[in-house]
């Protein structure tokens, strides 16, 4: 690895979000110092010292006993003050919950973070014990069909750059098959929503609509992922219907949200 000057300015300020990025992607198996800086790309004293100063301000946690760090309670603290997304996670649990219930599925409302998405919310039992999507995880867009609904909205510049991005990222997390993701997204777009089958996990269907915010970008989307018995590929449109129904309210805060304009980076 190239020596790195210790960083001033900007530069420390990249590396601080890139690395609280990375503990956001594993809040609850944490991150050990030498994965952390592997997966940053940073030597190991970097990224030690950035922790130790994300640590004093709260923003991250280490526990000494196990080695291992998370993100800290600041993060959460901050995110109260953003009062244009409150009402939106509210409505997005209720409309999580409706479709969960009446679709014996379990349901996701996601954000997008750029060339990402995190979990806002989800309801009902996880459709396969290895499905790990909590709420507050990070991922690559193209990795869920939640995520697939907004790249299929984008124009198509845009959803190539984040694409490349997305490949790199996979391909950094060592997940196997990544054709299976490109797959899913060609199989959405002339759909012009998110259509899984079983592309992902073998056994699970999935589906997603994606919400916009006042300017028309998309800035997030609402899922259903579940056995193929009852997210049947024949009904395909029938269940977009049900989820365009069961998230009107949701859609309308979405809309209210200040125009945002994502990166790729």
């Amino acid at each position: 690895m190239v020596k790195e000057t210790r960083p001033t300015g900007t530069q420390a300020v990249e590396r601080s979000i890139h690395l609280l990025k990375l503990l956001a992607t594993r809040g609850t198996f944490g991150w050990g110092l030498t994965d952390l800086a592997r997966r940053s790309g940073l030597e190991k004293a970097t990224v030690h010292r950035i922790l130790a100063a994300l640590e004093a301000q709260r923003l991250a946690r280490h526990d000494r006993r196990e080695h291992r760090y998370y993100p800290g309670p600041m993060l959460l603290e901050l995110g109260l003050s953003v009062p244009t997304h409150q009402p939106l996670i509210s409505e997005g649990q209720a409309a999580a919950a409706r479709l969960a219930q009446r679709m014996r599925c379990v349901a996701f409302f996601y954000l997008r973070s750029g060339h990402e998405f995190v979990v806002a919310c989800r309801a009902g039992p996880s459709a396969r014990g290895g499905m790990l999507i909590e709420v507050g995880h990070r991922r690559p867009l193209i990795v869920s069909a939640g995520g697939v609904a907004m790249l299929v909205a984008m124009p198509a510049e845009e959803r190539q750059t984040v694409v490349q991005r997305n490949m790199l990222d996979v391909a950094a997390m060592g997940t196997a098959k990544p054709e299976r993701f490109v797959r899913m997204l060609e199989r959405s777009i002339p759909l012009g929503y998110a259509a899984n089958l079983e592309d992902i996990v073998v056994g699970i269907h999935a589906f997603g609509i994606v919400l916009r915010d006042a300017g028309g970008n998309a800035m997030g989307s609402v899922s259903l992922a579940g056995p193929p018995e009852r997210l049947l590929a024949a009904s395909a449109d029938k269940i977009v219907r049900l989820l365009a129904q069961e998230t009107t309210d949701l859609a309308a805060c979405a809309a209210r949200v200040p125009a945002t304009t994502f990166t790729a980076g």
